[in-house]
């Protein structure tokens, strides 16, 4: 399954890379040493909303994509019969979805996790522990990393190719990262009777209007284009619906990176 439409949300919300892999210099001399170990990398957005979660893909899908899963555990009581079911599968790809994320798996089936207030991810080589004393969640084991979610209680194994039924995913609305989400779609969307007398402050973090929002991106959207949470789209006129839903400077949604 393809992992999305590129990515440009780096541009406004940038973040380290994962450090390359570098190799011993003894190799040189006749002594193959393989990787030098890294140190473990921390993949912990503080509120995590739909660019943070992007980010968090990007650099998962740095370490593990297109990886063989030597081991996957579960740590929740009630996933713990999946342990030893998905060993030596091949992670396909890894997919974000407003804030929630898919790792999906050549056995057909998808890991569904959903970081919330406390999930927290770390990449780290094999044999080196993560700086942590959460509880971990869910462990994906291969040959040069481990990804480790620790805290998060909202993780599900599901078929991939009913995903559309998943009761989160099924009514997100278009995806704030999105490139094909456009100043149309939201305008038609702003319209809607199920959004056209409710309070901008109030539904421009529901994930059934646009999936990715969250409390820091409906201040910023709502500051730049000067328009107050209390009102509605029934009270505002064209130009004000405008600022809302067109960027100044591309034919995109004022909200999208």
């Amino acid at each position: 399954m393809a992992s999305g439409p590129p990515d440009r949300s780096a541009d406004r919300f940038p973040v380290p890379a994962l450090a390359p892999v570098v190799h011993d210099a003894r190799q040189h001399h006749g002594h193959h040493h393989g990787p030098v170990p890294l140190r473990p990398y921390r993949l912990n957005p503080p509120l995590p909303e739909g660019p943070e979660i992007r980010r968090l893909r990007n650099r998962l899908a740095e370490a593990i994509e297109g990886e063989t899963a030597q081991r996957i555990e579960f740590h929740l009581p009630r996933l713990t019969e999946w342990n030893g079911r998905l060993d030596g599968c091949h992670i396909t790809a890894i997919e974000s979805r407003g804030k929630a994320l898919l790792t999906h798996i050549d056995s057909g089936h998808s890991i569904y996790s959903h970081n919330q207030l406390y999930g927290r991810w770390f990449v780290v080589p094999p044999g080196e522990p993560p700086d942590t004393r959460r509880q971990l969640r869910l462990a994906i084991h291969t040959r040069r990393y481990r990804a480790l979610l620790y805290s998060a209680s909202d993780i599900e194994v599901w078929p991939t190719d009913q995903l559309s039924e998943h009761p989160f995913l099924k009514r997100l609305g278009p995806d704030v990262l999105d490139e094909t989400t456009t100043t149309a779609m939201v305008l038609e969307r702003l319209r809607d009777k199920a959004w056209w007398r409710r309070r901008l402050g109030g539904f421009l973090t529901d994930q059934s209007f646009v999936a990715g929002l969250g409390n820091y991106l409906r201040c910023e959207i709502l500051f730049v284009a000067g328009l107050h949470p209390n009102q509605r789209p029934c009270d505002l006129d064209e130009l004000q619906l405008s600022r809302i839903s067109h960027h100044p400077s591309r034919n995109r949604p004022l909200f999208v990176a």
